[in-house]
């Protein structure tokens, strides 16, 4: 569940990003963008579905983290997300991103609220210059966050070296929880 969970925030995540990156294009890039390192800040979580608001929406649609699934990896320019999206939850998704817009808004709008590592981390990226793109496949979606800047290339490459960390670590708890319930 707790792997399902951070897919499926991911994914939220990088549609949120996707779209705050469309409306920014020619806003200049903030100076005081907080960019979480691989050895981000112990009290805030990497992911957090109970508190953040942007990935509470993934949580909101019953069923849809736990039917999800997501990988990320490394490439030359950035990273790339692949996520697939079962059939029968593409309506339960279609929601999601509307509350994920919704939140969105409100941050655009100046509202503050507490977000995620990963979350602030990769709206940072975007603030940066990051290009993110979101690719819709016929069983989920792709997305990309790259850069021509070699310096915020690095940058991505370091959050999806946490995000692909964080994620494993979270697997490995949820295993451990579920062997020891056996």
């Amino acid at each position: 569940m707790i792997r399902t969970s951070l897919l499926s925030l991911a994914i939220c995540l990088l549609l949120a990003t996707s779209l705050v990156a469309q409306e920014k294009k020619a806003a200049p890039p903030k100076q005081d963008s907080k960019v979480v390192p691989a050895s981000h800040e112990a009290d805030v979580a990497w992911f957090d579905l109970e508190h953040c608001p942007i990935c509470k929406c993934m949580s909101s649609q019953k069923g849809l983290m736990e039917s999800m699934k997501w990988e990320t990896h490394v490439i030359d320019n950035g990273m790339i997300s692949v996520s697939t999206i079962p059939a029968d939850k593409k309506e339960a998704m279609a929601k999601c991103k509307k509350e994920m817009t919704a939140v969105l808004d409100k941050l655009k709008s100046g509202e503050k609220m507490e977000l995620c590592g990963f979350c602030n981390s990769y709206g940072a990226l975007v603030e940066l210059g990051a290009k993110a793109q979101e690719i819709d496949t016929e069983n989920g979606m792709i997305s990309l966050l790259t850069s021509d800047k070699p310096e915020v290339v690095k940058k991505i490459q370091e959050h999806a070296k946490t995000t692909i960390k964080e994620y494993a670590a979270l697997l490995a708890a949820e295993k451990k929880t579920t062997d020891s319930k056996r």
